[in-house]
């Protein structure tokens, strides 16, 4: 019997979103049909939180400014227009906090267990305490990335971030890349609102499109402490057959293979050393190739979003 999975997500409102991780076409994952931004589905799963119709916001825009000028937080009215437009009973909705435990504040989270019958999230203040499941931005649909080959390899390091300045841990990535530009690392660094001191490439519509031809990749996590939290970031280089240069949460570690991607030890003296001695070595990735498809395996099979969420839901 088919049941439909409505999605909802702040930044993806596509009819698409996640179709790249079902097995069958537009959104079929055996008897579960997954619908983006469907209300009247069989189960509702929302991912941090609902950005309604255009403009439900913005009839509330003259608030914001008036929080903003008396120094109160503004998520109260981005997230509860969103939930009151969903207009769905908690017992057949879940929410997926996929941020790291930084980010959502005690607010998020009490006011989701009025919303909600599950919050999931790498996070104690969750109902439901998970190892995230694995999401990734890469193209193409699971039966084309399972049949894809190893490619050409001719570039040594890849990174893909942003020039962001809000997270604890986004000051010691940029001063781990300034390091590696300084003493002229071969690597090329893409994304938004990079300094020009650090010689981007500039913003890319597809990630696919710079990891693919690297051997590594520089994947630094937004939160590196416990062992819940992952993000999409290492996801996209495995799919992308690199040998990720990883400093983040013990979370990979209960996930994939160690032999599949180098663990910064920290982003200083001792991180520097090991990432310029991997990729001082081309012959890694090729010894590394078992681990990386192994890795790919379970991303693309078990790990992925689309199984936990039916696993979890018993369809």
């Amino acid at each position: 019997m088919d049941r439909a999975l409505g999605v909802f997500h702040e930044h993806h409102r596509t009819a698409d979103f996640l179709w790249n991780q079902c097995d069958g076409p537009l959104g079929r994952h055996g008897d579960m049909l997954v619908r983006s931004g469907d209300r009247a589905a069989d189960h509702i799963l929302v991912i941090d939180y609902i950005v309604g119709p255009d403009g439900l916001r913005k009839r509330r825009g003259w608030r914001r400014t008036v929080y903003k000028l008396m120094g109160k937080s503004t998520a109260p009215l981005r997230i509860c227009p969103g939930f009151e437009w969903l207009d769905r009973e908690p017992a057949r909705t879940w929410v997926l906090s996929y941020e790291p435990p930084t980010v959502p504040s005690d607010w998020y989270f009490q006011y989701m267990r009025t919303r909600a019958e599950r919050v999931y999230g790498p996070d104690p203040r969750a109902t439901h305490q998970l190892v995230l499941p694995a999401m990734w931005t890469v193209e193409g649909d699971v039966p084309t990335l399972r049949a894809e080959s190893p490619p050409e390899k001719s570039v040594p390091l890849v990174g893909v971030t942003s020039g962001k300045k809000d997270l604890p841990g986004h000051g010691p990535r940029m001063e781990f890349l300034r390091r590696l530009r300084a003493a002229g690392v071969p690597m090329h660094l893409f994304g938004r609102r990079l300094p020009a001191e650090l010689s981007p490439g500039g913003e890319i519509a597809s990630k696919s499109a710079v990891l693919r031809p690297a051997r590594f990749a520089l994947v630094i996590e937004n939160h590196s402490e416990g062992d819940q939290y992952v993000s999409e970031k290492i996801w996209d280089a495995l799919l992308c057959w690199c040998v990720p240069i990883y400093f983040g949460t013990g979370a990979v570690d209960r996930l994939i293979p160690p032999e599949s991607f180098i663990r910064l030890p920290d982003l200083g003296d001792r991180g520097f050393e090991c990432l310029r001695e991997a990729i001082a070595d081309p012959s890694i990735w090729n010894r590394r190739l078992p681990a990386i498809a192994e890795a790919r395996r379970r991303a693309l099979g078990e790990l992925r979003l689309v199984e936990w969420v039916r696993r979890e839901l018993g369809w």
